[in-house]
């Protein structure tokens, strides 16, 4: 792992979900597991994914996509488990390794096909993929999918921190609602 990746044990790993919800929960692994599941192909790519003249291949100027069978939990069978509050409007996810409101998204997005994964093309989720669970957000780049997930906050505005005020942000989230 060393000194860059978080150590995290799935045993005792949690997903807190608070903020502007009735009911705030902190799951276990166990918590999520027994939520009915999903397991759907979704589509990831690296928002630094680019093409130039000096890459001679496809890898160089493809390579940070890919696709994979996710299963997990929606995150929408979550969020209503807590209660979302009429002001929820956004909501801020935050892993292991994270920085603090890293991904801010709209509460649309979350109620729509967002999955909290465990699994990965059948097996557990691999450690650098963000084992022992992940935000998968279909459509948006994977800035947003967030590895080692261990906080979601539901707010209601926009969380503005270092990140998306600077540099991992979709443009047109500021008319998102």
């Amino acid at each position: 792992k060393g000194s860059f990746f978080p150590d995290i044990d799935p045993e005792t790993h949690t997903l807190m979900i608070n903020g502007l919800v009735d009911r705030p929960r902190v799951f276990t692994m166990a918590d999520l597991r027994r939520f009915p599941s999903v397991t759907r192909f979704h589509f990831i790519e690296c928002s630094a994914n680019n093409h130039n003249a000096s890459h001679t291949n496809v890898q160089q100027s493809h390579g940070t996509t890919s696709n994979a069978e996710w299963t997990g939990v929606l995150l929408s069978t979550l969020l209503k488990e807590c209660g979302l509050q009429e002001k929820a409007t956004w909501f801020v996810a935050e892993g292991a390794e994270e920085v603090k409101g890293a991904s801010s998204m709209p509460i649309a997005k979350a109620m729509d096909d967002c999955i909290i994964a465990y699994g990965m093309n059948g097996e557990d989720l691999p450690f650098l993929n963000g084992y022992p669970v992940r935000l998968v957000v279909p459509g948006w780049y994977g800035t947003y999918w967030v590895k080692h997930l261990s906080n979601i906050e539901v707010l209601d505005h926009e969380f503005d921190g270092f990140w998306m005020k600077s540099a991992y942000r979709i443009p047109d989230t500021d008319n998102a609602s």
